[in-house]
């Protein structure tokens, strides 16, 4: 116990400050909005008062262009590149077993 007491105080004693002025975080999400259709999302969380949010992200999203993916249900996991696709293109790899309208003309 006074091991822990010692320590803990001398945390205290020499703890120095640590911040961040960039970027917090994102969420990527996606949601399925109707058969082969899904809405993906991208929210960016960093500080106002810090160094400006990269341009990339808003001006144009591609810059990043890969994405890890895993799916415990389909059994996967994969590095994907990201290419920018029109409407109606299918996106691949899908889950095994798993038809679409795209893949089963």
């Amino acid at each position: 116990m006074i091991k822990r007491l010692f320590f803990l105080l001398l945390t205290c004693v020499y703890s120095v400050d640590s911040f961040s002025s960039h970027a917090a975080g994102m969420d990527l999400t996606y949601e399925c909005i109707g058969g082969n259709t899904y809405r993906v999302t991208l929210k960016f969380y960093r500080e106002c008062s810090g160094i400006d949010a990269p341009s990339g992200i808003w001006l144009d999203p591609l810059s990043y262009t890969y994405l890890d993916v895993s799916s415990a249900s389909c059994g996967l996991t994969a590095n994907l590149t990201l290419t920018q696709v029109g409407f109606g293109n299918e996106i691949s790899p899908i889950c095994p077993g798993v038809t679409t309208t795209c893949s089963n003309l």
